[in-house]
């Protein structure tokens, strides 16, 4: 029999910092499945926006909310406001960074004053490995794995690129998430790619993502969940009609998915770069084989792998991070 995992003996505190609660979906949001599996185990569950965060000299503080998780899956009507008060963020046992993008100045703002608590408290995933891991950029280390691809903000770079892609090409800003913002460019064709191109690029002046379409694309996208750098689980996400993007943010819908032998392959050469920049919860992208994105941010998927595999899953992320921070306190 396998032995029972050890649980820490005192609560925890944790510190959930996010979007605004009522943004959260009450279903399908991964931050509150992770949020009531800690506050089912008697931890104590924080909340602070990015906004929120002081450094006075190198002491980081914060304006939290100690909630009360409440079993309603009603919009705005799943928590309850315990207390609110200023903390010291050194007192928090663990931080868990969930803002989802946009990456922008704001987000910049908050890794660089988290990065300077990172050797006190643990957090999932590391400020400084968010920063270094352009969800979308990152995978450029990994050439034999990705589309042909091209990041620029050169016009003639881009209408060449795009005019060479026989199966047509992607447009992706670099600091979105969801599906927001992306292309679809027929066989190099389209009546309004100039203007597209100048509205993404802002003027020709801001960096965009062109990636070569893979015909798969059709059937969905693969998100493959880690923990650790192993597998979590995986599903299938499949375009709504009508629709080019998987994302479920854009109206895409998951069903059972297992990840394949040669996606194996390319995990084993991800581990230790992730290990080495901190992202121990990550989730990959992939089409055909083919990796599109490794998130990092605020990865999502809990409630449609559990849906899809029946599984808890935010039960293996809380009991991994329940290690980490033990292992976490006594290199401290």
């Amino acid at each position: 029999m396998p032995t029972e995992k050890k649980r820490p003996q005192k609560r925890l505190k944790l510190l959930f910092i996010t979007d605004p609660l009522q943004n959260f979906d009450p279903i399908a949001e991964t931050s509150l499945a992770l949020m009531r599996e800690a506050y089912q185990r008697k931890h104590r569950v924080f909340f602070a926006l990015p906004k929120d965060l002081n450094a006075k000299g190198l002491s980081l503080e914060s304006q939290v909310q100690e909630l009360k998780i409440l079993n309603s899956r009603q919009k705005n009507a799943w928590y309850q406001v315990l207390s609110t008060q200023k903390d010291n963020l050194e007192d928090f046992d663990a931080i868990l960074l969930r803002k989802d993008p946009p990456f922008n100045l704001e987000y910049l703002h908050h890794l660089y004053l988290l990065q300077l608590l990172s050797s006190k408290v643990y957090m999932m995933n590391h400020p400084k490995g968010i920063l270094l891991a352009n969800e979308k950029i990152l995978t450029l280390l990994f050439q034999a794995w990705i589309p042909e691809t091209l990041i620029s903000a050169n016009r003639q770079d881009l209408m060449a690129f795009i005019k060479g892609q026989k199966q047509g090409s992607i447009l992706k800003p670099i600091g979105e998430a969801g599906g927001r913002g992306i292309f679809y460019i027929r066989q190099g064709q389209s009546d309004n790619l100039n203007v597209i191109l100048e509205s993404m690029t802002q003027n020709f002046t801001q960096h965009i993502i062109a990636q070569e379409y893979l015909p798969q694309a059709k059937k969905g996208d693969k998100r493959i969940l880690l923990l650790g750098g192993e597998i979590l689980g995986s599903f299938q996400r499949v375009p709504a009609s009508g629709e080019h993007r998987a994302n479920l943010h854009a109206g895409g819908k998951a069903k059972k998915a297992q990840a394949t032998a040669t996606e194996k392959k390319l995990i084993a050469e991800l581990q230790p770069h992730l290990q080495k920049l901190g992202l121990d919860f990550v989730g990959l992208d992939l089409i055909d084989n083919k990796l599109i994105e490794i998130n990092a941010t605020s990865p999502m998927g809990i409630h449609e792998l559990n849906r899809t595999a029946k599984r808890q899953s935010e039960k293996e992320v809380i009991d991994f991070l329940e290690e980490k921070i033990q292992s976490f306190s006594k290199k401290a």
